[in-house]
């Protein structure tokens, strides 16, 4: 009777597993850029189409349609692009599972009065190095001029609620969860918080918005999920939509 061979898997060796994780983090950051943008687009098209049987709407409630239309298109793509590159678990991979700690979120006030300090600290040194940097440049949101109580209740809705889900599921989730399967919490970290900087394109705003997303990022790693960074990044934007909308009104 012939014995069974039984052959053993070579060993991956350090650098191969380096260069496949190096295309792995490409193929993740790539892959989300083009599903934003895919579902912008795609969004805006159907928002066009469907401009006749929404004219009623204000071009308040007509562009946050044309937001939820386009993240939920975001979302359905960026699910899929994690599964073709077989994130594993996609609950565990988005953060959308139970909070493993929700000791965090009873620091939060205190994280959130942190990253201000810090943001504060880092955008005085940048001036200080760079005379022109608009330190109190005021946030354009990109949304139209608000006109009575119940557009400013849905830019509330809009900065304090979808905003927040919207970006956590986005960069804390996909991305983050992504990322850290192939590369140490630090680099997962800074990447993914350098990308959400970025998105929000005044320099002033992308020193607070990096610093956030660091924290946000600390929290995720330690919580297992996004539902308690939600809190932190909903605070963060409710003090915003105080400021920007409730302030000058009263």
């Amino acid at each position: 009777m012939k014995e069974k061979i039984i052959k053993t898997k070579k060993p991956e060796s350090g650098v191969r597993r380096a260069f496949r994780d190096f295309w792995f983090i490409v193929a993740i950051v790539a892959g989300g850029i083009v599903a934003y943008f895919a579902g912008s687009i795609v969004g805006a098209i159907v928002l066009d189409i469907a401009q006749v049987p929404l004219s009623t709407l204000t071009p308040l409630q007509l562009q946050l349609t044309g937001y939820a239309v386009s993240h939920a298109i975001i979302f359905t793509l960026l699910i899929s692009l994690a599964h073709v590159l077989r994130g594993g678990n996609l609950r565990q991979v988005f953060g959308l599972g139970r909070v493993t700690n929700w000791n965090y979120a009873l620091l939060l006030p205190l994280v959130y009065v942190g990253c201000l300090i810090i943001s504060g600290v880092v955008s005085l040194i940048i001036l200080t190095l760079m005379p022109t940097f608009q330190i109190d440049q005021a946030q354009d949101l990109g949304l139209p001029s608000v006109a009575g109580t119940g557009d400013v209740l849905l830019t509330g809705i809009l900065l304090v609620i979808f905003a927040p889900v919207a970006e956590e599921f986005i960069f804390r989730g996909y991305l983050f969860g992504m990322l850290r399967r192939h590369a140490s919490f630090i680099g997962a970290s800074v990447l993914v918080s350098i990308l959400f900087g970025l998105a929000h394109e005044q320099p002033n705003v992308i020193v607070v918005t990096f610093i956030l997303s660091l924290a946000l990022c600390y929290i995720r790693e330690k919580t297992g999920s996004i539902w308690v960074g939600m809190g932190l990044h909903a605070l963060q934007n409710f003090v915003a939509f105080l400021l920007l909308y409730i302030y000058d009104i009263v």
